[in-house]
C-alpha cells in the first residue's frame, strides 16, 4: 500500500472506545532498499490517517475511506456486512451498523498479519483491552482448524435448517430409536438425546428456554447407594440441575427417574433455579434417603451445548476431523515456540472444548474460573462475542434493572432484548466482535463476556481453549 511515496504494510487496527481513538499499526519504508520501520497512524477524520514526527516535521497521510480500507485488508468480510442485520435481528440496529465495515465495536484489536498476532497476542489479550480478532486465522497460521472448517462446510451444507440436537440424534443413530419408542410425531426430550448421543453426555446442554415437559412431574426415592449412581449437570449455565448420566439405568428407572430429568426439588426443598453448588449441597444433606421431584424437558427453541468433547467433530464429519481437533493446541504451541520469541502463552488445556448451538442460542454473561488468555476458533457459522472492558461504565444505572438481576443474564439474537440489555451492548464499556468460520478470537477470560450464535448461518460450532 503506497502512502505519500512510502510503502505501508498494515499489521493491525487497534480500536478505541470511540472510533476517533483508532490507531492503524503497520510497517513503513520509503524505498525497497530501506528497512521496514513501525508506523502508527492515528485517525484524523473519517477518511484520513496521520502520523507526524516532531523531530523531522515529516507527516505520513493515508487518505482512504474505511469501507475501501476494510475491503483491501479484509476481503472476505464484505459477505458478512451484506447480511449484518440478519445475524442478530433483535439486537440494536445501531450496534449492528457499528460492526461495519470493521467486525469489532469498541476497544480491541483486529490483526491482519499472522506474525504480528504470534508476537503480540500476550500483550494484546490483557484485562480491560477487549477481544483480539484474527480474521481467516486458521489459514493465515496454517492450523488444522482450516481442514476442520472445510470438512464441516461440506457435511453441514445440506442441513442448515435442522436443529443441532436433531443432527446429534441422527449421527448417534437415535432417530429410528426415537420413532420406535414414541412414534413418528414424537417430541425430542433431553433424555432421548442423552440415551443415544455420547456428545450430549460429554457437555452441558442449556435448558433455560425449554419450557415444555414430557408428562407430569414425578417423585423418585433413592437410597445412599443409588444416589452414587447418577451424575448431575447444570440446568442452565451454572444454576439448577439435570441428571446427565445414570448407571445402571435400570436402577434409576426403578426408582422413578431417568437421564435428562431436571431436579425440581429435593426432600421438599426447591432447587430448580439454585446455583449448582447449592443443589449438590442439598442433595448431600438429604442422604441417606433422598426424595427428588423431577420432570423431563422437551428440547425446544435454539439448542445449545458447551464444553462438549471433540467426539462431536467425529460424529458430524468423521474421525480424521476429530483427530485434527486434537492437534490444534500442539500446533499452536509449536508456532509460538518457533516465532513468538519471549511472548509465549501458557496453554493449560491440551484439548479444546466445543461450544455449539443453533442461531439465537447464547452463553451467559460470566467470567471464566481461570483468568487467562482464551483462544477461540470459529469452525462453522458465525458468532457474536461481547467482552466488558469497563464494568463501571457498562453497568452505570443498570444494577437496579430487573433484567440484570436475573439468575443468569443472556443476550439471545432471536428475541427482543430489554432496554437495559440493549444499552449495555451499545455502551462504550463493552466491545462486540463478529467471527465467521475460519476466524480466531482471543480474549482475557477474567473479563465478563459471552458468545451468541448468529442467525441465518446454520449451526455455529466453535471451540475454545486456554
Amino acid at each position: 500500500m503506497g502512502v505519500n511515496g512510502m510503502q505501508i504494510k498494515p499489521l493491525a487496527l487497534q480500536r478505541g472506545d470511540d472510533a476517533k481513538d483508532d490507531i492503524l499499526v503497520g510497517l513503513g519504508r520509503c524505498s525497497p532498499s530501506m528497512d521496514w520501520q513501525q508506523v502508527c497512524l492515528k485517525r484524523a477524520d473519517s477518511n484520513r490517517w496521520v502520523q507526524g514526527s516532531k523531530e523531522t516535521n515529516e507527516v505520513v497521510h493515508l487518505q482512504m475511506e474505511d469501507d475501501e480500507l476494510a475491503t483491501i485488508l479484509l476481503p472476505s468480510w464484505g459477505l458478512h456486512c451484506e447480511k449484518m442485520s440478519s445475524l442478530a435481528p433483535e439486537w440494536p440496529e445501531a450496534l449492528m451498523e457499528s460492526l461495519k465495515p470493521w467486525p469489532l465495536k469498541g476497544r480491541g484489536t483486529i490483526v491482519f498479519d499472522n506474525d504480528f498476532f504470534v508476537k503480540h497476542i500476550v500483550e494484546l489479550a490483557v484485562p480491560g483491552q477487549g477481544p483480539v480478532l484474527l480474521p481467516v486465522g486458521a489459514e493465515k497460521l496454517d492450523l488444522p482448524t482450516a481442514f476442520i472448517k472445510n470438512a464441516l462446510e461440506k457435511t453441514l451444507s445440506d442441513v442448515s435448517d435442522i436443529s443441532l440436537a436433531k443432527l446429534l440424534l441422527r449421527t448417534g443413530n437415535g432417530q429410528s430409536h426415537l420413532h420406535a419408542m414414541h412414534g413418528e410425531d414424537s417430541v425430542l426430550s433431553l433424555g432421548d438425546l442423552l440415551d443415544v448421543s455420547a456428545v450430549a453426555r460429554s457437555g452441558y446442554v442449556d435448558l433455560s428456554r425449554c419450557l415444555q415437559t414430557v408428562g407430569p412431574r414425578r417423585h423418585a426415592t433413592l437410597n445412599l447407594q443409588e444416589c452414587t449412581l447418577f451424575e448431575v449437570a447444570p440446568r442452565m449455565w451454572a444454576h439448577g440441575a439435570a441428571i446427565r448420566n445414570v448407571a445402571p439405568s435400570i436402577v434409576a428407572e426403578k426408582a422413578g427417574c431417568r437421564r435428562g430429568d431436571v431436579i425440581v426439588s429435593a426432600n421438599s426443598k426447591t432447587v430448580f433455579d439454585a446455583p449448582l453448588a447449592e443443589v449438590n449441597r442439598v442433595l448431600r444433606a438429604s442422604l441417606p434417603h433422598l426424595d427428588i421431584e423431577v420432570e423431563q424437558p422437551v428440547l425446544e427453541g435454539p439448542f445449545y451445548i458447551h464444553a462438549a468433547s471433540l467426539t462431536m467433530l467425529q460424529e458430524l464429519a468423521g474421525e480424521d476431523v476429530a483427530e485434527a481437533g486434537k492437534s490444534v493446541v500442539p500446533a499452536l504451541e509449536a508456532l509460538f515456540a518457533q516465532r513468538g520469541g519471549d511472548q509465549i502463552p501458557a496453554f493449560g488445556q491440551r484439548q479444546p472444548g466445543i461450544w455449539a448451538g443453533d442461531g439465537g442460542s447464547t452463553s451467559r454473561l460470566h467470567r471464566d474460573n481461570q483468568h487467562r488468555i482464551e483462544f477461540g476458533h470459529v469452525l462453522h457459522g458465525a458468532k457474536l462475542f461481547a467482552v466488558e472492558t469497563d464494568e463501571a461504565t457498562a453497568m452505570a444505572s443498570k444494577e437496579a434493572d430487573p433484567s440484570f438481576q436475573q439468575t443468569e443474564v443472556s443476550f439471545p439474537t432471536d428475541v427482543p432484548l430489554s432496554s437495559a440489555k440493549a444499552e449495555w451492548l451499545c455502551s462504550s464499556g463493552v466491545s462486540v466482535a463478529v467471527g465467521g468460520a475460519g476466524d480466531m478470537l482471543c480474549f482475557w477470560g477474567g473479563d465478563r463476556h459471552f458468545g451468541a450464535n448468529a442467525m441465518s448461518s446454520g449451526p455455529c460450532i466453535a471451540f475454545f481453549h486456554g
